[in-house]
C-alpha cells in the first residue's frame, strides 16, 4: 500500500513551503503586487498535489530534510511502505471519510448554483448599457471570448460564472440603481477574474482542499489565494481606471457591501463581493497608492528561487542510507 506514504510526504513537504510562504508574507507585506503573493501561494499548494517531483540538488528537502518514518525511500524502483504506517490502514478510511464529505459538499453546492444559473439564463436578460460597458471593459482587458450577461431576480450578487461559456452575474436592477462609472467598476473587477482564469484555479483549490481536508496549514493557504486573488483583481481594475478614479472605486466597493451579501463559495462561481474583513483589507489598498520599491525585483527573484526550492526533490544519493542489516543485499553508494 503506498497511498498513504504518498499523502503522508506530500502533506510534510507541502506544509514546509506554506509555511516558508507565509513567513515571506509577514515580512514582505504589501510591498508585492497581490498577483505575486497568488502564485506563490498558489505554488506550496500545487506542492501538496506532486509529492514526487524532479530531484535538483538545491532542493529545499536537501537542508530541512523529511522525517524518516514519512519519507518515501526508492528501492528497485518500487516504494517501500513503513511498518507503522502499515499497521495503521485505518488511517486510509478516516481520510476516504472526510475526502467524501468534503466533495459531496462540494458537489451538491456546484450542482445547486448550476441549476440557479440555468434558471436565470433562461428568465433574465441584460439592459444594452451593461453590454456597452462589457464591451468596452473587455477591449480593455484584451479579453477576446464572449461573455453572457444576465440580469435576474435569482441572483443575490454580481459573479462570475463557468469556465468554458463564463457569465457575467448582475442581480435583478442593478443596471438602474448603479450609474455607469459604478457598473464599469464592477464589471471590470470581474472580467479580471476571467482574464486570470480564477474559475479554473478555484476547481484546483477545491481538489486540493478535498485531498489535503485534515491539514489546517492547506485550508490557510487557499483562504490566502482568495484573499490575494481579489485584491490582484482589484490592481488589474485600477490600473485600467485614470488614478483620481481610485476614491470611486472604493466607494463602489462600500456601496455593493451594504446591498449585497457575499457570494457561496464554489467553484464554479467567483464575485466581486467577500468578507467584511477581506473588503477592509481591498479598501485600504485601493486608498494607498503604493510605493514601488527598488528591492521588489530581487526580492521576487530570491521567493521564486525558494519555490522552485521547494518544488524540487532532494536527490535519492543524497538521502541516507537504510541500516545495513545481514540480509540485505550491497551497501548503497553515494554519488
Amino acid at each position: 500500500m503506498t497511498f498513504l506514504p504518498l499523502i503522508a510526504q506530500a502533506t510534510a513537504k507541502g506544509s514546509l513551503a506554506i509555511v516558508l510562504i507565509g513567513i515571506a508574507h509577514v515580512l514582505i507585506g504589501r510591498r508585492l503586487p497581490a498577483r505575486w503573493w497568488c502564485a506563490l501561494w498558489l505554488l506550496a499548494l500545487v506542492r501538496l498535489v506532486a509529492p514526487v517531483t524532479l530531484p535538483w540538488s538545491w532542493s529545499l528537502y536537501n537542508f530541512v530534510p523529511i522525517h524518516p518514518g514519512i519519507e518515501l525511500q526508492l528501492r528497485a524502483s518500487a516504494f517501500a511502505v513503513p511498518l507503522w504506517i502499515g499497521a495503521w490502514k485505518w488511517l486510509v478510511a478516516v481520510w476516504a471519510c472526510g475526502f467524501l464529505f468534503v466533495t459531496a459538499r462540494i458537489i451538491v453546492a456546484s450542482a445547486r448554483t448550476q441549476l440557479l444559473v440555468w434558471r436565470a439564463l433562461d428568465s433574465g436578460g441584460a439592459t444594452p448599457a451593461a453590454w456597452h460597458i462589457v464591451e468596452k471593459a473587455r477591449a480593455e482587458l484584451r479579453i477576446r471570448r464572449k461573455v453572457l450577461v444576465v440580469e435576474s431576480p435569482l441572483i443575490d450578487g454580481p459573479a462570475l460564472h463557468g469556465v468554458l461559456r463564463p457569465a457575467l452575474l448582475l442581480p435583478d436592477g442593478m443596471c438602474r440603481t448603479f450609474g455607469e462609472d459604478e457598473l464599469r467598476h464592477v464589471i471590470l473587477h470581474e472580467l479580471a477574474h476571467l482574464r486570470r482564469h480564477d474559475i479554473a484555479v478555484n476547481w484546483l483549490l477545491n481538489a486540493i482542499r478535498a485531498v489535503h481536508w485534515f491539514n489546517p496549514l492547506v485550508w490557510l493557504a487557499v483562504g490566502h489565494v482568495q484573499e490575494e486573488r481579489e485584491l490582484a483583481c482589484d490592481e488589474l481594475s485600477l490600473s485600467c481606471l485614470r488614478p483620481n478614479e481610485r476614491i470611486g472605486y472604493g466607494l463602489t466597493i462600500l456601496k455593493l457591501i451594504e446591498q449585497f451579501r457575499s457570494s457561496e463559495r464554489v467553484p464554479a462561481l467567483v464575485g466581486i463581493v467577500n468578507q467584511k474583513q477581506q473588503m477592509r483589507r481591498r479598501l485600504i489598498m485601493i486608498r494607498s497608492d503604493r510605493c514601488r520599491s527598488r528591492l521588489m525585483l530581487p526580492v521576487v527573484a530570491v521567493l521564486c528561487a525558494i519555490g522552485l526550492m521547494g518544488l524540487a526533490d532532494a536527490p535519492v544519493s543524497s538521502r541516507s542510507c537504510p541500516p545495513k542489516t545481514a540480509a540485505s543485499g550491497p551497501p548503497c553508494v553515494r554519488r
